[in-house]
């Protein structure tokens, strides 16, 4: 605790006292948060993760998303990257294929060609897609309408020789209509979170402590009396396997799926004194923090790097 002088305590008023100690210990509250992606499956092609060769010259395909990274060579490069799963256009409807490019990325002029197939040639009848043209770190686009029901089962990519030290991530859409709209990772064509799609549930950590929070409830961090304690109002399951939950609720799965991590609303809160060293540590470092900046009361409800 701060020394406070003889002089302060024979010239000041013990409320003017008791006022510096409140401000020089300030009360700390650190609320939890949990975020999580979602989708609305408007993206119908997914590119299978793997990495992918053309005189032997690689492109690299993870989460859906193809790198490049340095020379072409002498010779055009040619890849047949394989979907996940067909992609089924309709006869008569309108789709946009999109491919973008990262905003960083060095990409110079030149051409690239890119097709949906029906099968692993080049030439199928079936392609949909065409040249897409010079490509500088935006965005080039295709609308068509078929003519006849078509499942596509592959993405054709052609790059053109004699590019040397280029390295980018190429994005790739295709949607209903004519318009494009922001890039969304593929999910199965569905809604994701789902069972086979996925998504993380990113929660705020301190030190080796987790906090949550689910519309109006949160987990929230104190400190009172020289001791740490954790209001909690945010349960976790690891692995869903049953376990009967009756308020609102964050899955892995969008749903109460076995193996699911699901995050969901106590009944009642819970105080749980913190005796973690390292979370201690690591809270500690946070409440010297802010007693250096002079803030009388401290509300952190941002995120914690």
């Amino acid at each position: 605790m701060k020394h406070i002088s003889s002089d302060l305590l024979k010239n000041t008023s013990l409320y003017r006292i008791i006022n510096y100690i409140e401000k020089r210990f300030p009360n700390i509250k650190i609320y939890g948060k949990c975020e999580q992606e979602t989708t609305t499956g408007k993206n119908k092609i997914g590119l299978t993760n793997n990495t992918y060769t053309s005189n032997n010259k690689n492109v690299i395909v993870k989460n859906g998303i193809l790198h490049f990274e340095g020379d072409s060579g002498s010779s055009n490069l040619q890849f047949y990257i394989p979907l996940v799963q067909s992609s089924e256009l309709k006869a008569n409807k309108t789709y946009t294929f999109s491919v973008k490019a990262n905003a960083n990325d060095t990409i110079r002029n030149y051409n690239i060609a890119v097709r949906l197939l029906k099968n692993n040639i080049a030439t199928d009848s079936n392609s949909f897609g065409n040249t897409f043209g010079t490509i500088i770190s935006n965005q080039s686009t295709i609308t068509a309408t078929p003519t006849e029901d078509t499942a596509y089962n592959y993405i054709f990519i052609q790059i053109n020789a004699n590019l040397t030290d280029y390295s980018f991530d190429l994005h790739w859409q295709v949607e209903e209509g004519n318009t494009v709209t922001d890039y969304e990772k593929y999910t199965g064509g569905i809604p994701a979170p789902n069972i086979n799609y996925p998504m993380e549930v990113e929660t705020k950590v301190v030190g080796n402590l987790e906090i949550c929070k689910i519309e109006t409830y949160k987990d929230y961090v104190y400190k009172t009396n020289g001791n740490w304690f954790k209001h909690k109002e945010i349960g976790k399951i690891d692995s869903y396997d049953g376990e009967t939950i009756e308020t609102d609720y964050m899955s892995t799965t969008g749903g109460l799926d076995t193996g699911a991590m699901v995050y969901y609303v106590l009944t009642e809160p819970v105080e749980e004194k913190i005796t973690d060293i390292t979370t201690i540590n690591a809270l500690e470092e946070i409440y010297s923090t802010k007693i250096r900046e002079n803030e009388e009361e401290i509300i952190v409800d941002e995120d914690i790097n």
